[in-house]
């Protein structure tokens, strides 16, 4: 793992609000004996207050390598015999009955943007959960406020300056298009925080809404900050949000949507504010309306393309697999001839010495494309760090 990643995890597993908030929703949510999926494992914080529940099974589901180190974690609280590991995307696990939870920590600074929802569709229409089935969080109210982020904080701001002498002006058209992922600091707040939308934790279709946010400070609104209240429980109230004006938050981004310009603004002052958001795609387009004057981004513009995609091979030229091209292509060649999971790896450490240095890299390698490409493999209930992809 990266040190991004261990740190990233570390704050997670610290979050002594999250972690309460997840404790008390999956006491409530859990029965003896119920199978909980922990969906996006990571570190498997979650599955381990599931088990702590009384859960009788948790299926711990990660596409990454840390759900070996997950394993291991398990193990050392003495949990690893209640587990069944899924290496691979949610979208290759079967279960043989639906599961009665499904937790998760997938959650957006605005709620949506991460992409759970289509994640827990996927799971329902596949029959692996069921309408029976606890989905924690259940759904997210979406929450909005004006403000005005400083110069030093802001993600557009060094676009629209020289430097070096050089004037790098066309990335600032793509800052302002972008949604970005910075924390709010609440005296940047140009007026209160308001509900605007509510999204259920299985709707993927293309959502819309409209918002009148009221100016109480003066200032200058350099854009929009989208936070979220995610509904752990609805039956018990249990509640987990990111509201910068809250004064119990847990650690989590906020979804900043720029202004091309910002835009003086007084206090009595009406900021119209208009999204329209396609999560299948995704996209995002919002309008910001302030005295008459309006100004329209959207996250399609804001994208960079794919170097790759921007132009087509010219004509007739020959295209040739790279040494990495050729070895995902030898590997699935093996699988398809119905070779074994080491003699796959055996021709990856004969073949390709020099990108594998080792055998346990080689091994790493088939793994991540059985994961990927195979079809689920049925195996013990329990998986060791050797066969970690399990149905």
């Amino acid at each position: 793992m990266s040190d991004r990643e261990l740190g990233e995890h570390a704050g997670y597993v610290t979050d002594a609000v999250k972690i309460d908030a997840y404790r008390r929703a999956l006491e409530s949510a859990v029965s003896p004996g119920d199978v909980v999926i922990d969906l996006g494992c990571g570190t498997g914080l979650l599955g381990m207050l599931a088990l702590e529940a009384g859960a009788g099974q948790v299926v711990a589901v990660d596409s990454g390598p840390i759900i070996e180190l997950a394993l291991e974690a398990f193990a050392a609280n003495g949990m690893a015999d209640r587990v069944r590991f899924h290496r691979g995307h949610s979208r290759s696990l079967r279960l043989d009955r639906p599961a009665d939870v499904v937790v998760c920590d997938q959650i957006g600074g605005f709620g949506y943007e991460v992409g759970l929802t289509a994640v827990v569709r996927d799971l329902r229409d596949r029959g692996v959960i069921d309408a029976d089935t606890i989905v924690i969080p259940a759904a997210f109210d979406l929450l909005l406020a004006p403000v005005f982020v400083p110069d030093a904080h802001d993600p557009t701001r060094p676009w629209h300056q020289k430097t070096s002498g050089f004037d790098f002006g066309p990335f600032a058209r793509s800052a302002a298009n972008t949604p970005h992922r910075i924390t709010i600091d609440p005296s940047w707040l140009l007026g209160p925080v308001v509900d605007v939308a509510t999204l259920d934790a299985t709707d993927t279709a293309t959502f819309s809404f409209e918002a009148d946010l009221s100016v109480t400070h003066r200032g200058r609104l350099t854009g929009l900050a989208g936070a979220m209240r995610a509904h752990l429980d609805r039956r018990d109230g249990v509640t987990l949000t990111n509201d910068p004006s809250s004064n119990a938050t847990f650690r989590r981004w906020h979804l900043y949507h720029p202004v091309a310009q910002p835009v003086d603004v007084e206090p009595g002052a009406i900021v119209r504010a208009s999204f329209v958001v396609n999560q299948a795609h995704p996209v995002t387009n919002w309008t910001v309306t302030v005295d008459d004057r309006s100004q329209r981004m959207s996250s399609f513009v804001g994208e960079f393309v794919d170097p790759t995609l921007m132009f087509d091979p010219p004509t007739g030229t020959p295209l040739t697999l790279s040494r990495s091209g050729l070895a995902r292509r030898d590997v699935l060649d093996a699988i398809d001839r119905g070779r074994s999971f080491q003699e796959a790896v055996d021709v990856m450490i004969a073949r390709y010495p020099d990108e594998f240095l080792t055998g346990d890299h080689a091994r790493r390698f088939v793994r991540e494309m059985v994961a990927r490409f195979c079809e689920p493999l049925q195996s013990a209930s329990s998986a060791g760090p050797e066969s970690p992809v399990d149905s």
